[in-house]
């Protein structure tokens, strides 16, 4: 059965997807580093257009990413109505989010054709940690789109026999691996599998690569290089008093910065020292941040895996790309379990890997629908659509905030709150908005902030028409305090505790609930 006679279907769920993304990205608020690197792309704008006399550009340790996405995205505001200022950011990052996914599709279907890219495109799409850092992630979406257009342009530079269309395609990959180490320069790192299938391909299995003349691959690897290199200092001013040795300088000042992220992070209902978190955190939240029917069909796709490879039998390459696309999955992951890398914020930094994993639910789906008349093939279709109910009830009722979606794993095998949820305090926006219906205005209010970034704060509730406030600190007196449940550090007493468990003795006066996770709240001191 081809994937064309879902074809209504298949566009149905794409509007639908589009006034929904709408939606999304109206309601939900200015996520927490967000609001900085806002203003540092307003800030470097204004120090390329005043041709370097602007100098008052650093945002706190921001001088240490290179800041190109953050410039353009500030140039493309511009544009937008002044009241939906914050808003375009939203919508500037989520369009940049989706042509990402759109270049991951075009690769999947060179690999496995286009009934499988169709699926994957859609599963993709509505992966909640992905789709839920679409619009409010200036970091890690333009880093995972940058890969994934990278990945289909490497793909393209092997297939042709044109070594003008190899120039061309050259300077594409350099446009792509600027705007990826123009947001941070470790971004590099995850190109490292890509570069080695690029010179395995060339030098050794050639599998799909065209004759390339070698004389002609050196001066197209020059021209990513000096053209990614332009566009890694263009917009980083900290840079330009050297733009040779200062970039290397602040690479290496930003791992020797204490102030870059987090010192603690709550983990499976426990605290680690952010440096030493469990080899295991990526995978363990892995498997509670994706819905259950994706990993079913995770399992399912190896245990089906030679009837499989027999509708792909047109393909010759077909073992090849999977175990290309396994690689390109699992080398980061071992690297930076080998080598104790720094995370935190759940899954955001391998935020790239999330929508590759798609490729095994979508050549089992495709396989599937193509044999529903076998019996077996009848039974397991039985078990996914349960499986699909449950995911869609909570993909939709945890709107907008799906980064923060976890799955019913966590409500059978674990205790409430074992997560870090709404780290970035993307639900600040409505409970700000309903706390102040709630109060009285006539007053003044004294309001401590935990977890919540407080630049955020008082942003929302200047909007929200609250004028009678101090904002102050939760070691201090306060009326309300407007927490998000996050891992602290309370260095006055070398405390740690998420901000829920340091206000339980409080009186819950607000709460943020969707789908049955408690995103953030307000409690009144007495």
């Amino acid at each position: 059965m081809k994937l064309n006679n879902y074809k209504y279907i298949y566009l149905f769920l794409f509007i639908s997807f589009f006034l929904f993304s709408l939606y999304c990205i109206f309601f939900i608020g200015i996520a927490y580093d967000q609001i900085f690197h806002i203003e540092n792309g307003e800030k470097r704008l204004k120090y390329l257009l005043s041709l370097g006399r602007y100098d008052y550009y650093d945002i706190l340790h921001l001088r240490y990413y290179p800041g190109l996405y953050d410039t353009i995205s500030a140039f493309f505001a511009t544009v937008f109505p002044r009241k939906f200022y914050y808003e375009s950011f939203h919508i500037i990052n989520f369009v940049l989010g989706i042509t990402g996914i759109i270049g991951l599709k075009k690769v999947v279907k060179y690999f496995f054709g286009p009934d499988v890219a169709k699926i994957f495109f859609l599963i993709s799409i509505f992966t909640p940690v992905y789709f839920g850092h679409l619009s409010i992630n200036p970091k890690d979406t333009i880093i995972a789109t940058s890969n994934f257009w990278i990945m289909y342009y490497v793909i393209k530079y092997l297939k042709t026999n044109d070594e003008s269309i190899r120039t061309y395609i050259s300077i594409k990959l350099s446009l792509f691996i600027g705007l990826g180490i123009g947001v941070r320069i470790i971004f590099l790192g995850t190109l490292i599998p890509i570069i080695l299938f690029l010179f395995t391909e060339i030098f050794f299995l050639k599998k799909i690569t065209q004759r390339i003349r070698l004389k002609n691959f050196i001066k197209h690897i020059f021209y990513i290089l000096i053209i990614s290199y332009i566009l890694l200092v263009f917009c980083w001013p900290n840079t330009h008093s050297n733009i040779f040795t200062e970039p290397y300088k602040l690479f290496l000042d930003s791992f020797r910065d204490q102030s870059l992220g987090p010192q603690i992070s709550y983990f499976f209902g426990k605290f680690y020292q952010t440096q030493n978190t469990p080899w295991y955190y990526f995978i363990i939240n892995f498997i509670f941040k994706t819905p259950v029917i994706y990993l079913t069909t995770f399992i399912i796709f190896f245990i089906f895996y030679k009837k499989i490879k027999l509708i792909h039998i047109k393909n010759e390459n077909f073992d090849y790309f999977v175990l290309f696309t396994l690689i390109i999955l699992t080398f980061p992951i071992l690297i930076s379990i080998v080598l104790g890398l720094k995370i935190h914020d759940g899954i955001r930094y391998f935020l790239y890997l999330v929508p590759i994993f798609n490729f095994l639910p979508a050549i089992y789906l495709d396989y599937l629908l193509k044999n529903l008349h076998i019996n077996y093939n009848k039974v397991f279709f039985a078990l996914l659509l349960p499986l699909l109910f449950i995911f869609l009830i909570k993909f939709i009722t945890i709107t907008p905030y799906q980064y923060s979606y976890i799955n019913f794993f966590n409500d059978i095998f674990l205790k409430k709150n074992s997560f870090e949820n709404d780290y970035w305090g993307t639900s600040i926006k409505e409970l700000i908005r309903k706390f102040v219906d709630k109060i009285d205005h006539a007053s003044s209010i004294r309001i401590a902030t935990c977890g919540a970034n407080p630049v955020n704060v008082k942003y929302y509730l200047r909007k929200y028409g609250l004028k009678n406030f101090i904002l102050t600190d939760f070691n201090s007196k306060f009326d309300y305090a407007i927490l998000i449940n996050r891992a602290i550090l309370d260095d006055k007493i070398k405390d740690n505790f998420t901000c829920y468990s340091k206000f339980d003795n409080k009186k819950t006066f607000l709460t943020i609930n969707k789908a049955g996770i408690e995103l953030s709240k307000v409690v009144k001191y007495n």
